[in-house]
């Protein structure tokens, strides 16, 4: 079972176990529709991508603070510098890098985000959630406009090599 239908189960509004552990926080049954109220859309979806990215996110900057050197924050703190500078000036300047990479690597994802909010949604209620990869989705498979489908592909990955070109100059990875 996909990570995406498991976020729809979830959310079930009489066998989730969200709804049942928000009931017994408030001691009675909670059956709120998470995929159809327009105030609990982006929550639930949010909560999912919380839950599908935050651990690939983790290991990632695990990796980076483990690579940091550990002598430059030993003498940081015989000088006496308090945790946040040591964090502020050692420590962030030196996984910087990786943790940019990160980031640019989460938002890619994001904006060809589908998987989640088609599995929870389809894009509803009505058009609240419907991003530009189910919007090429649904003329495509569904309203058979090839042409345009394509059109809208060739767009978005013209603008995504454009942002992501400008993104590694900015870091300095390619000049």
């Amino acid at each position: 079972m996909s990570r995406a239908r498991r976020g729809r189960l979830l959310f079930d509004n009489r066998y989730g176990p969200i709804n049942q552990i928000l009931g017994w926080i408030w001691g009675e049954p909670v059956a709120a529709l998470w995929t159809v109220k327009p105030n609990l859309v982006y929550p639930a979806i949010l909560i999912c991508e919380i839950w599908q990215w935050a651990p690939f996110m983790f290991l990632i900057l695990l990796a980076a603070l483990s690579n940091v050197d550990k002598s430059q924050t030993e003498a940081a703190e015989i000088d006496g510098a308090s945790f946040v500078r040591t964090f502020r000036y050692i420590v962030l300047p030196a996984i910087w890098p990786v943790m940019a990479i990160a980031l640019l690597i989460r938002g890619l994802d994001l904006f060809r985000i589908f998987d989640i909010v088609w599995a929870l949604t389809q894009g509803g209620p009505g058009t609240m959630t419907e991003t530009i990869s189910i919007y090429a989705y649904t003329q495509g498979f569904k309203q058979f406009e090839t042409s345009y489908t394509a059109a809208i592909a060739f767009l978005i990955v013209a603008m995504l090599t454009i942002i992501v070109t400008w993104a590694i100059r900015r870091m300095g990875l390619v000049k």
